[in-house]
């Protein structure tokens, strides 16, 4: 019989699921406000460091997550090729959110920005829930589909328009929040959109979760620490222009043209 499964099997996993999403944005948002202040020519770096920052965040929040689910039909196993497809899949579009929404900031620029990034979220996570392999049939609801793709570009465009409003740390810090909120929110509701059917014909292939772990630490150490340790040694605002207005600034005069 059908069924929606208990999900999570510790409240050890969510959490350190959203603690690994709310780094990656804080990070990611750090390196998008560099790009702000540097311009694309100089400050492609930044751009690339927010996007693998971004995506390492939204790809490690899905797949700690999914160490603890558990269905009636077992524990998942995964599928290499598509868990890797995810990642780069998440990296390259909402790197593309990041440049649309901070190279010329604008009402207009924010809004594609925020869709493209919540779309990000959102295809890296059902990519990711088409690697995983039970032993039934998953389906979805569609409208629980839909409403996860919704909160995700709804809270992806709130957070980057807080960013945007002012590049300050704090700014930055409850920025993040509010992206990793979005990840989390998303990835949540589009799980409960998930319905398990036992299915003895399915073949259960692909790796064990704990399989996981090593790329999942290593991922989101080397995203910690050498992105981290850019953004901590690198002023806001190259060092020959900290007399030049604010993003934050030239983004309020775009709202009123």
């Amino acid at each position: 019989m059908p069924h929606h499964p208990s999900m999570y099997v510790s409240p050890l996993f969510p959490l350190l699921a959203f603690l690994n999403a709310y780094a990656g944005s804080v990070l990611a948002l750090a390196c998008a406000g560099r790009l702000r202040t540097r311009g694309l020519r100089t400050g492609w770096n930044w751009l690339v460091g927010g996007a693998i920052s971004l995506g390492c965040g939204i790809w490690g929040m899905h797949f700690i997550g999914m160490l603890g689910y558990s269905s009636g039909e077992g524990r998942p196993r995964f599928d290499l090729a598509l868990t890797g497809v995810s990642l780069v899949v998440a990296v390259a579009i909402v790197g593309f959110g990041l440049l649309v929404t901070y190279l010329h900031p604008h009402w207009y620029t924010l809004l594609a920005g925020g869709i493209v990034t919540g779309l990000g979220i959102s295809a890296m996570h059902y990519i990711g829930m088409a690697a995983m392999h039970l032993a039934g049939t998953v389906s979805y609801t569609p409208r629980t589909v839909t409403l996860s793709v919704a909160i995700a570009v709804v809270t992806a465009t709130a957070a980057l328009g807080t960013a945007l409003a002012s590049l300050g740390t704090w700014a930055t810090v409850g920025a993040g929040g509010l992206m990793a909120i979005s990840i989390s929110t998303m990835h949540y509701t589009g799980m409960m959109a998930v319905t398990v059917s036992p299915n003895d014909q399915v073949v259960v292939r692909g790796v064990e979760g704990p399989s996981l772990i090593v790329p999942l630490f290593l991922c989101f150490s080397l995203e910690l620490l050498m992105v981290g340790f850019a953004v901590v040694t690198t002023p806001l605002l190259p060092e020959d222009d900290f007399g030049a207005a604010s993003a934050g600034h030239a983004f309020s005069r775009g709202f009123g043209r």
